[in-house]
């Protein structure tokens, strides 16, 4: 029977087979395929392993990341058992998500005899990864938001684009956060969310055939303020998806008697919306663009703001 030290762990291996002595023979573990190493992980999660096999798991998980050279063997230490218990979880997370086989780029860690300091090297590389994810996230997020809004334009400026009305109520419900929450369809009487529901308003909006005569004017109304108050200003298509709820109520005004106060504001609003609505092109194209400041309400500025640009065009 022989005795080696572990090139990587520095623990005593004892081997039957040979006679002499030394250094430079690799434990068994650190061959094994992942599906032992899953094993042997439950087995430390569970308390069930030693100080020793805990160290070799360890080093084992070290091994497997590539990161890491083995210039010496990683010494086992009282210190050194207590960064494998804390480490143990998160560098096993790296390896079984396939952090290493990805394209997000780790330092490598070399340990040596007077490097045995392992505390740092799982933080960094989990920042590198979650970074790598983070951006490519973004990256995968811009191009999805590129391929809506280009749907998006296309059904807004096109009216035999298919889905159309579809294409557009998914894309503010999105944008605008609609709420989520259940309620009773006031038409149907089913359980159904309030996203879902001013989706159906929309979609029934963006359609000048249909006909709206069924659907309360202030569910209209209640929508027009949310997305007022949250369409981002910066996607360049909010104008266009405000005035298609709002030309929906100017339909309902017309065809069944409203008032323009049912319109959204009432009282001396009112008739400062109508003048707004009112106002020609010819005036607006030489006038500068609406600033919030210099109107009292939301809806005025939003409403100044929508004629200015079509005033552009």
């Amino acid at each position: 029977m022989a005795t080696y030290f572990c090139s990587i762990s520095g623990l005593k291996i004892q081997v039957s087979y040979l006679s002499c002595t030394g250094i430079g023979m690799e434990h068994p573990v650190f061959s094994v395929p992942s599906k032992k190493l899953v094993a042997l992980l439950s087995q430390w999660e569970d308390n069930k392993t030693s100080p020793e096999e805990t160290h070799l798991l360890f080093c084992a998980l070290l091994k497997r990341t590539g990161q890491t050279i083995f210039d010496s063997p990683l010494t086992l230490t009282p210190k050194l058992s207590q960064f494998e218990e804390a480490l143990m979880h998160p560098l096993a997370q790296l390896i079984f998500r396939g952090a290493f086989e990805s394209k997000a780029v780790f330092p490598k860690i070399c340990i040596s005899s007077r490097n045995q300091q392992i505390g740092s090297c799982v933080t960094i590389w989990t920042e590198a990864y979650e970074e790598y994810c983070g951006e490519r996230t973004r990256k995968d997020n811009e191009s999805l938001h590129k391929v809506n809004l280009d749907r998006l334009q296309r059904a807004l400026h096109n009216p035999i684009v298919r889905n159309r009305s579809r294409v557009i109520s998914e894309w503010a419900a999105k944008v605008a956060e609609f709420p989520t929450f259940q309620i009773t369809h006031p038409l149907t009487y089913k359980q159904t969310t309030l996203s879902e529901y001013w989706k159906e308003l929309i979609a029934k909006a963006a359609d000048p055939k249909l006909d709206l005569i069924s659907y309360p004017m202030a569910d209209y109304r209640e929508l027009l303020v949310h997305l007022e108050e949250n369409l981002p200003m910066d996607y360049g298509q909010e104008f266009n998806i405000i005035e298609i709820v709002r030309s929906a109520i100017q339909r309902k005004q017309e065809n069944f008697g409203y008032t323009l106060e049912d319109f959204s504001v009432k009282d001396d609003k009112a008739s400062q919306l109508a003048d707004i609505l009112q106002e020609s092109a010819e005036s607006l194209k030489t006038k500068p663009a609406p600033v919030r400041s210099e109107y009292s309400s939301l809806l005025l500025y939003m409403a100044a703001k929508a004629a200015w640009l079509k005033a552009q065009d």
